[in-house]
């Protein structure tokens, strides 16, 4: 329950709908919000930041090979 409770969070705060986060508030996706949030529970306390997804490593188009 407490993940559950966890990925709420972090879907709350982007301000865009992406994959199977679908918001009516905001139906579109944005590129600037190419982000991952990470949210941590620290001293019964939710902690949430903000970080860049680097993706130099792949070029437009590319896929990324799923891994058995």
């Amino acid at each position: 329950m407490e993940l559950a409770r966890l990925v709420l969070a972090s879907a709350l705060e982007r301000t865009e709908s992406r994959g199977s986060h679908y918001r009516d508030d905001y139906p579109e996706e944005h590129p600037e919000w190419v982000k991952r949030i990470v949210v941590k529970q620290k001293d019964g306390a939710r902690v949430s930041s903000i970080e860049p997804v680097n993706l130099s490593h792949l070029k437009p188009g590319e896929v990324v090979p799923a891994v058995l």
